[in-house]
This record gives structure tokens, sequence and C-alpha cells, in this order.
């Protein structure tokens, strides 16, 4: 088995353009609530026409993932680009380039670190859909470097039941929606580096616990999901000099099966 990834940001510290215009009930602030249910679309099909992401000078960092979800890239050609001006002329590096169209996603995307303030999808070449995104994540990802120990949990469904008796005793139920997926394991064995707890404390408190969803990678290398911590507390433990125990992982996804 390979390491599970997350693959989080924080929204708070983008500022979203585009070079067209959007479509009035798809607007571009729905790229900044972390759904894919809620789309940003364009509202033309013009051949060349960006989407583009401003970090600002304090949020300059290097990155090395982008995750597109909700997309509709059936028949386009994307380019992802970053730069260090807006007019991406100055410092241009070309980080990934999809020909023939993809389909809805999500797409995870992995490069060398790149640190830049500006960033776009270039769409080139004709195409007849409207371009369209629920997410649009870019930034550094996590990486556990050892697979979980078992037993774990991996997908397991739960439920929301209500159960009340009738007036006769029998018993009545309903369930507002489907199961949900949830994730509960931990990584104990061998134990795991220094630099692997900081960097996972600084994901966590970018997702900041339950708060924010992310994207996770299972260790098959497969199966992705959009989640959420079902905890609220960092649950790293120090056992001794460079040897850390991670005693229990939840993870739900944020939508139902």
């Amino acid at each position: 088995m390979a390491s599970a990834k997350l693959y989080g940001t924080d929204l708070s510290t983008y500022t979203f353009t585009m070079s067209a215009t959007e479509d009035a009930s798809y607007p571009l602030a729905n790229l900044s609530d972390y759904l894919t249910t809620t789309l940003w679309k364009s509202s033309v099909t013009t051949n060349g026409q960006t989407l583009k992401i401003d970090f600002g000078a304090s949020n300059i960092s290097e990155r090395d993932f982008c995750v597109l979800d909700g997309i509709n890239f059936k028949d386009m050609d994307v380019s992802l680009q970053a730069a260090d001006d807006s007019g991406f002329s100055s410092g241009l590096v070309t980080v990934a380039t999809v020909s023939g169209g993809l389909g809805s996603g999500p797409f995870i995307f992995t490069f060398a670190g790149v640190t830049k303030r500006y960033w776009r999808l270039l769409f080139t070449d004709a195409f007849s859909l409207y371009p369209q995104v629920g997410n649009f994540f870019i930034d550094k990802a996590f990486d556990w470097t050892e697979p979980y120990d078992v037993p774990y949990r991996n997908a397991n469904l739960s439920f929301e039941s209500e159960v009340t008796p009738a007036l006769d005793g029998t018993l009545r139920s309903v369930q507002p929606y489907s199961g949900r997926k949830s994730w509960r394991f931990s990584l104990q064995k061998p134990g795991l580096s220094d630099t692997v707890r900081t960097n996972f404390q600084t994901f966590f408190n970018k997702v900041r616990g339950k708060h924010r969803p992310f994207y996770f990678l299972d260790v098959d290398g497969t199966t992705k999901a959009l989640v959420r911590f079902d905890i609220d507390v960092d649950p790293s433990e120090v056992q001794a000099y460079n040897l850390n125990l991670f005693s229990e992982i939840v993870l739900v996804g944020q939508q139902t099966s």
C-alpha cells in the first residue's frame, strides 16, 4: 500500500477573477464555498479566456498540487499556469496542460513545488461548452509517508436514523438522507518523523479541524473523496525524539454517498 495524502487549502486567501463574463446563475463567488454542487460558469465559449487566482503579496508560498472538481472540460484544451505578475508576462510557468478534455472530477494534479503569486486556468482551442468549475484548489499537499495501521475503517457508511414508536408500539423510522462515508485509522507503527508531524499540524491548522473540507487520496492511490476531519483536536502524539504517533484520524464525507 502507498501512503494516504491530503489536499486542502484556505479559500479565504484566494481572489478569483475571470477574463470573460460570468453566468449570473453561476457566479465567481461560488468558487469560495468548498462545494462541488455550486458552480462557477462562464457565459461564453471564447478561445483564450482565463480563470485567475491572486494569492496576494502576503500569501506567496510553495504549492505543489491543483484539484479540479465539478468541471466540464470535455472538449477543451486547458493549461494551468503561474506567474509573478497579473498579466502573466513575468516568470511565466506552465505547470500542467490537458489536451482532449476531462470529465467532472475530482482530478488531482501534482507537480514540483512552484512559488508564484498569480495562477490561472487558460482555456484554448475551440470548445462547445461554457467552462465550469466546482472546486479549484492550489496549495501544498500533506503526505503521511506510511500506510495506516490495521485494523482500520475504510469508507464505512454511517446513517442518521430517527426511530419513534407509533401509538400501537410499532416502530417507525425516517432518514433525512442516504449514508455518509467515513474513515477511521491510526498511524503508530513504525512511528513518523518530526517533519511529518510538523507538516500535519500545518495542514490541520490550515483546514482548522472540522471547519474546512479537503480532498483525501486513499492508500490505493485511486480512491478520492471530498472530506472533513471529524475531530477538532490535533491527534498527533510525541513518543520520543523524531518518533510521533497518530492514534486516531477520523474523516467523514462532505456529501452523502
